[in-house]
């Protein structure tokens, strides 16, 4: 007898093969969250402007298709640094 996994997005609430659970560290928050496509795109699109202003470290193994990080952004070993507002402006872009 097999197990079957389900996943629901968390912000719409689809029940899809097509989710995918995503991982982000912000300061000390460790976020997990199951995205479908269209989702994970709006994310990425709120963030942007933090990515391009920031450092991101791409040393991730396994990264799902991303739509490029512009030129200006650099690499760097440690973690983007957040701003309490950023974070209050993605919750009411996704919200």
């Amino acid at each position: 007898m097999g197990v079957r996994t389900v996943r629901f997005c968390d912000i719409t609430g689809v029940e899809s093969d097509d989710v995918v659970h995503h991982e982000l560290q912000i300061d000390q928050m460790r976020i997990e969250i199951d995205l479908v496509d269209s989702e994970y795109e709006r994310l990425l699109a709120a963030l942007r402007p933090f990515m391009d202003a920031g450092r991101v470290e791409a040393s991730i193994p396994t990264i799902p298709t991303v739509p490029a990080v512009s030129a200006s952004a650099s690499i760097a070993s440690a973690p983007v640094p957040a701003v309490a507002v950023g974070l209050i402006l993605l919750l009411g872009v996704l919200a």
